[in-house]
């Protein structure tokens, strides 16, 4: 059996893409969207250490983060638009196959940036990345 502990493998990405979306897709638990529980915490962790690493970002991905910060300038940090548009900018370069599924996507960052934002920690880590990619854009 493969390691389930690798996301990225193809496997997976099957694993993940292969269960029928339900009508009301949008709408519903990222549970309901076919992805297990642990699948779900390793992108969410995975997505928030690739946007709040000390070390420099992915070129792709700083470029996606900026393209945000352009699109919310002077924006102060928020559920929606700019925590749940920074993740889903993070999961379009880290993990293309949920990029694929738009409403996949929706959920999954719906749900990473309500559990970032819930984590004092992690909230003010992206708190300061948010300060630093306005700064960037002025």
């Amino acid at each position: 059996m493969p390691n389930p502990a690798d996301p990225l493998r193809p496997e997976r990405e099957e694993e993940v893409t292969s269960q029928p979306a339900e009508p009301a897709a949008d709408e519903e638990g990222v549970e309901e969207a076919g992805a297990e529980p642990e699948f779900l915490s390793q992108v969410m962790n995975q997505t928030l250490a690739g946007l709040t690493s000390t070390r420099e970002l992915n070129p792709k991905l700083d470029a996606a983060l900026l393209d945000v910060a352009r699109q919310y300038p002077g924006e102060s940090l928020s559920l929606d638009p700019v925590a749940i548009e920074l993740i889903a900018a993070s999961l379009r370069v880290q993990f293309p196959a949920i990029a694929q599924r738009e409403p996949l996507l929706r959920r999954m960052s719906l749900w990473v940036a309500e559990s970032v934002l819930a984590d004092p920690a992690a909230r003010h880590r992206l708190a300061e990345l948010w300060a630093r990619l306005g700064e960037a854009v002025q």
